[in-house]
């Protein structure tokens, strides 16, 4: 549905028959850019003071409000993400402005539980966690085993698994991605062979593993 005028104009109807009381809304407009927004349409969420909710990782609000009210997805097209340190980092200063009597943050990945957590510690510690019980390789073996299936390609393997974030060391964490982009394009038979190849590409423990940025 596109949030044309005249759909403005029937929100205003049906907000203006209903007691709302205490209660406020946030309305989000799915798959719809604000520049594409109706300038009317803005100026109606406006005087009803709906707050515009967005993805607050991927835009702005159309317009200031009290209230932020923001679902977390990440850039992909679904909700199959996990936010780095620096993403949450963004998200927090973004949710954190003056204007904002009060901020509140749904995640929304298939990772909000741990990506909520993580930005809780960091906003009481100024420090994030991390994210498995190991670093480098062990920390990728982690994630691959929580549902990766083989044989597999590596481009599969970055599709299906590079969104997750793996502890590279223990103060920095990066997408699997950044470490499963310098596998050999063949394809793995087991997780032992992905971590062997990485190995044999100069990522392992025996070859002074991520002590240099990938």
């Amino acid at each position: 549905m596109k949030f044309s005028k005249q759909v403005a104009e029937n929100l205003q109807h049906l907000v203006a028959s209903v007691n709302l009381g205490q209660v406020r809304i946030a309305l989000e407009i799915l798959r719809a850019d604000v520049e594409s927004l109706d300038q009317s349409a803005i100026r109606v969420m406006q005087d009803l003071n709906i707050a515009h909710c967005v993805d607050l990782s991927q835009r702005e609000p159309a317009y200031t409000s009290d209230l932020l009210y923001t679902r977390l997805f990440g850039p992909r097209e679904d909700n199959i993400y996990q936010f780095t340190d620096e993403e949450l980092e963004s998200i927090d200063a973004k949710a954190s402005r003056p204007e904002f009597e009060k901020s509140v943050l749904a995640f929304h990945g298939v990772k909000m539980y741990k990506d909520a957590a993580r930005l809780k510690v960091f906003r009481s510690t100024g420090s994030f966690p991390s994210v498995t019980s190991s670093v480098g390789l062990e920390s990728l073996r982690e994630v691959l085993s929580e549902d990766q299936s083989f044989p597999t390609s590596k481009a599969t393997l970055i599709w299906s698994q590079g969104w997750k974030i793996i502890d590279l060391t223990s103060d920095r964490r990066v997408p699997a991605a950044t470490v499963l982009a310098e596998l050999p394009d063949r394809q793995y038979l087991s997780l032992d062979d992905v971590l062997v190849a990485l190995r044999n590409q100069g990522l392992g423990p025996d070859r002074r593993a991520f002590s240099t940025p990938l």
